[in-house]
């Protein structure tokens, strides 16, 4: 058996892979009640952001855009809450890249809380959809 000649995670000379500490990020568990009802239901709609979501399912990940102000304008001239609209600008603010949405996480402190019908959650399935 023959001993590499460069150690497994060393870069050669012209290698033009990214470094494996420039590959990762920050993602944040948060309750759906920091989202509100409505924020959920345009994300479906949403040329804006970008999700990946089960529509059976009440979780979704959500890419945290980069910090802009005419962005924030476009998401509450959507309908976006300001309160959601602020969770996404404190998340890029902290590095975070993404937000995993479920309704089990305990709830953040300092964030905004949506109650009863102006939250998230609970939603209905109706349809193999969630409303």
């Amino acid at each position: 058996m023959s001993t590499p000649t460069t150690p497994a995670l060393a870069q050669s000379a012209n290698d033009k892979k990214t470094p494996f500490q420039e590959s990762y990020g920050k993602f944040l568990y948060a309750n759906l009640n920091h989202m509100g009802r409505e924020d959920w239901l345009n994300l479906a709609e949403c040329k804006i952001l970008h999700c990946l979501q089960d529509q059976s399912s009440p979780t979704l990940w959500l890419l945290v855009p980069e910090e802009e102000n005419n962005l924030y304008d476009k998401l509450i001239s959507a309908g976006y809450s300001f309160a959601f609209v602020s969770l996404l600008q404190v998340s890029a603010r902290n590095g975070v890249k993404w937000i995993f949405f479920d309704e089990d996480h305990p709830l953040i402190a300092g964030l905004h809380v949506f109650e009863q019908e102006e939250a998230a959650w609970p939603l209905r399935l109706a349809g193999g959809v969630l409303q």
